[in-house]
């Protein structure tokens, strides 16, 4: 199995992430590679004393790193979060069993806790993780997984077409969609991470995120960029 994680100056934080990761409870070994996403302060060093491998990806955008992560992954499963989340110690383990045991399944992803950011996404987060259930049982189009707490199937993935690259926000929301068409994507809901919302707060109401959204689901694209912290402060894209 392979954990991708796309970094772009997160020094700050991504120690906490891959310290989470290096305390997994699993009976299988897996690799960590971080990309940079063209970071300038020392996020490479840090993700290299924590034994990850780093392969470097100067196109800026979440598309491009995570893309550029996935063609490197050497596991059949791949799994990936962001570097400002903190997974629990069975994360792999669930993962692996679902696709263990449910060979249709092609995609799985859980749920979250926004642990700062604005009111708007902590809010949005609360309801998102309530409403997931049911929208997976009676609209599951509706629903796919977060790129901070996802795991697919490589031959599948690759299968996909992978990533949009011209996407700045959803690319993880498109590539669901798009595996739907190969197999089930599911929600394993015992499966948490914390994570955080600070991205969000150039747009404290996430209007913006909304809207982009429900266009992802209608047109398959989006209109409005997203607001985002300066690239020195924020994750990748």
């Amino acid at each position: 199995m392979t954990v991708v994680i796309p970094a772009l100056n997160e020094e700050s934080v991504l120690g906490r992430c891959l310290e989470s990761l290096a305390a997994q409870q699993c009976d299988f070994t897996y690799e960590v590679l971080v990309v940079d996403n063209g970071s300038s302060d020392s996020t490479a060093e840090v993700a290299r004393r924590y034994g990850a491998r780093v392969i470097r990806e100067e196109r800026r955008g979440i598309g491009y790193a995570r893309s550029a992560g996935f063609a490197q992954a050497r596991g059949a499963i791949i799994a990936s979060t962001d570097a400002d989340t903190v997974v629990p110690r069975e994360w792999l383990a669930r993962f692996a069993r679902v696709f263990r045991e449910h060979p249709e399944v092609v995609g799985v992803g859980g749920r979250f806790v926004y642990v700062d950011g604005s009111p708007g996404i902590r809010l949005l987060g609360r309801i998102a993780n309530y409403l997931t259930p049911a929208i997976v049982r009676v609209a599951p189009l509706l629903w796919s997984f977060s790129g901070f707490n996802f795991a697919v199937r490589r031959d599948a993935y690759l299968a996909s077409g992978g990533f949009r690259t011209d996407l700045t926000y959803g690319e993880d929301w498109d590539l669901g969609k798009r595996l739907r068409r190969l197999g089930r994507v599911v929600v394993d809901n015992g499966s948490w991470v914390s994570t955080s919302g600070r991205t969000s707060e150039p747009d404290p109401l996430c209007l913006r995120r909304l809207a982009n959204y429900f266009s992802l689901v209608i047109f398959g694209r989006i209109y409005l960029r997203p607001l985002t912290r300066s690239p020195t402060n924020s994750s990748a894209g």
